[in-house]
Formats: structure tokens, sequence, C-alpha cells
């Protein structure tokens, strides 16, 4: 059995929620940050995300998956977060992380908006492992939408679509006319990325955009930076994408990335 903690952490009046999990086997000489997606994501993310925390402690490291603020099981509602919020909360997980396992170094692996938050908030993490990122917030924002038609499509009464940028609901979870704005204003491609040793783009959907972030980052490779990009087939079915059930390899790919880069 994984030796797991579950606890809240940060100030008194703005708790998280996390979850430990202690390092099995040889243990490695640093942790691992597990970053959420967005909350139109979460529920379908939850037991991957698990999953993967798990595989990771019997690699020998010491991983903290957490929920933001106003997600999950954290303080706050649905409609108290916000970017900078979110990138704050990756900041104190950090610290979290450091004091429940005594290392003095983290790898973080960001999952969707959780990986566009990770790679812009001043982390410097020995890896920086983007899985299927979002690169661009506009897109983004048209995929939930697109997801939300799909979704309730088969429904007599289905929830409205909110007009872009009025806010309202995205499959279920609000999302304020402010965080939309937030959200559309990201992008990976021009602004400024996290410094860290190495970066790894992992994704099983071919994108341009993963091509052109790839590009960008082995560009910035001439600093020292070392990068790689992992492409893991995953099964085409709707679905299947659509309940989120990551296939095995896709977490392996991403333990594969971390053990062949720690000691």
């Amino acid at each position: 059995m994984d030796a797991i903690e579950p606890h809240f952490f940060g100030s008194s009046e703005r708790q998280l929620f996390g979850v430990y999990h202690a390092s099995r086997g040889r243990p490695r000489s640093h942790g691992v940050l597990l970053c959420p997606p967005g909350p139109q994501e979460y529920m379908r993310s939850h037991m991957a995300l698990r999953k993967l925390a798990s595989l990771l402690a019997r690699e020998g490291f010491d991983v903290l998956r957490f929920d933001f603020y106003g997600t999950g099981d954290s303080a706050g509602t649905s409609t108290d977060g916000s970017l900078a919020e979110w990138r704050a909360n990756i900041l104190a997980a950090k610290d979290e992380l450091l004091e429940c396992s005594g290392a003095s170094r983290v790898s973080v692996i960001g999952f969707r908006l959780g990986a566009a938050l990770a790679a812009s908030v001043v982390l410097e993490p020995i890896n920086l492992v983007l899985w299927e990122p979002v690169v661009n917030g506009a897109s983004y924002l048209l995929e939930l939408r697109s997801l939300h038609r799909r979704q309730f499509a088969g429904l007599l009464f289905p929830p409205p679509l909110p007009r872009p940028g009025s806010g309202g609901e995205l499959l279920g979870m609000p999302m304020s006319a402010a965080m939309e704005a937030d959200v559309r204003e990201i992008d990976l491609l021009t602004q400024p990325l996290t410094r860290a040793q190495h970066v790894a783009l992992v994704h099983s959907n071919e994108r341009p955009e993963y091509q052109n972030l790839h590009a960008r980052l082995q560009g910035e490779g001439t600093t020292g930076l070392s990068t790689e990009i992992c492409h893991v087939p995953a099964e085409s079915n709707e679905d299947r994408e659509e309940a989120m059930l990551v296939p095995s390899s896709v977490l392996q790919s991403m333990a594969s990335v971390l053990t062949r880069k720690a000691a």
C-alpha cells in the first residue's frame, strides 16, 4: 500500500488541500509536484493524477498533488479562484512538498491549464513536464465550449452555453468573465517561461501548437536548457478522451522522464 497523507496547508484563511505520497523503493534526491488542470477538467483527470502520484512514489519520489484554491477540497467557492492566486498556490505547494519530504529540489508535472500555470511561475525546477499543456488560452476556451456542446448534446434541455466573454457555466463549472479574460491571455509561445534544467513536452494528440512550443524550447536550449518531446499515441475514441481514461503508457512516459534525470 502507498503511504499517503491527506492534509491542509497554507494560510488559515485560504487553506489548500493536498495529498502527500511518501516515496517507496530507492529514494530519489528530489520530490515531484503535480499541478492539476482547471476546474472544467478536474473531475475527469482526478484518477489519472492519483495513479501518476502512486507510480512516482513507487519509483522513489516524494510526491504532492493538490487542489487550487476554490477547487476540489481546498477552501473557497468555485467563483473565488483566479490565475494569479493559482500561480501563488503552486509556489505554496512547492514549499509544502519540500517541508514534507525534506528534499531540497523539486520537479514539476503540470497537466493542461496546470501546465501553463507552472510554466509561468518562478519555480526553477530540475525538470518541468508539460503534459498536454494549454499553449494558447483562446484556443483552450474554444475547446471547452466544443466539449460542452458534445457532452450535453443528448439532453432534452441542455444547459445553455454562455456567450464568449460574458461569464457563466462551462461543463457544469462557473467561469467568470474576469477568469475567461485571464485565460485568454495565456500564450506559451511568446510569454516568459520558468527556468528549468530540463523541459519535457508529453502529449498524445498531434497538434501544431505542441510542435511550435517544442521549437521555442529548443531555441532556448542555447542557454543551457535541455528539452524533449514525447508523443505517446492514445486511443482516438471520443468517449475515452472525454472521460480522461489515460493509458498507463502515458503515465509511464512521464515517470521515465524523471527517473532518467534524477539520482
